[in-house]
């Protein structure tokens, strides 16, 4: 089976020079990270290893999908209220 690649953010001085240098070994740029000169992107095993190898490139990092702990808490508005039922929202509960 090919490999289908996976996604690692990577990081170099400029944020040019590293989309280049991505579009240059054939990697899909998914997201920018433009604070720290950086995307994320679709790369396979040798893709990787061909930019490891490039002048300009300086971290690789494992992508991961972060998520936020915490109980949902109910919130109400007026037209909720009058018509007796409530909706969830995505706030934080303070207690």
């Amino acid at each position: 089976m090919a490999d289908q690649g996976s996604v690692v953010i990577v990081q170099g001085n400029d944020l040019e020079q590293v989309k280049s240098a991505v579009a240059l070994v054939g990697g899909k740029i998914v997201d920018e990270i433009k604070l720290i000169n950086a995307v994320g992107v679709v790369l396979t095993d040798e893709q990787q290893q061909q930019l490891q190898a490039m002048k300009g490139i300086t971290h690789f990092y494992q992508d991961y999908k972060l998520e936020t702990a915490g109980k949902k808490s109910k919130s109400f508005d007026l037209n909720s209220l009058l018509s007796g039922s409530t909706s969830t929202s995505n706030t934080m509960d303070s207690s």
